[in-house]
């Protein structure tokens, strides 16, 4: 879906805004010379056309920095975060993805993430869990 960039990122007040970066290409990884991202004037404001498939800090940030080709060149546009996934859908997509690649169970998932620091960071924790947070059939489907 075609995003389009806000021409300016003034807040009215002082306070800080987080910022991503976002440069990283499924086909073509950081090579800024070989973007697929597209950038298109329409008016007053860009329409930008591409994937990115590797965001730093967007789980945290207010607003993209994007690269993206124009016909002109390389450009960086900035766009705000219009909608953010919450954190237990977040969860259970980490949960659901973890069961597939490590091949186990409900149980053995369940099991595991309890016991390993690194399931349960995969699936947006930010402390040690000494016990599963969701109901366990919430991930039934």
């Amino acid at each position: 879906m075609p995003l389009k960039a806000s021409r300016s990122l003034h807040t009215g007040n002082r306070e800080r805004l987080a910022c991503s970066y976002s440069l990283t290409e499924t086909s073509h990884g950081s090579h800024i010379r070989s973007l697929d991202t597209k950038a298109v004037r329409a008016g007053d404001e860009w329409i930008l056309i591409g994937e990115k498939s590797f965001v730093t800090s967007g789980d945290k940030a207010e607003f993209f920095v994007m690269l993206a080709e124009t016909a002109v060149g390389v450009s960086a546009f900035a766009a705000p975060i219009l909608c953010r996934a919450s954190k237990k859908r977040k969860s259970m997509i980490g949960l659901l993805l973890l069961k597939h690649i490590c091949g186990l169970s409900y149980e053995g998932l369940f099991e595991r993430w309890v016991h390993d620091p690194y399931f349960q960071y995969f699936t947006g924790e930010e402390l040690f869990q000494h016990s599963f947070p969701h109901e366990r059939s919430d991930l039934s489907h």
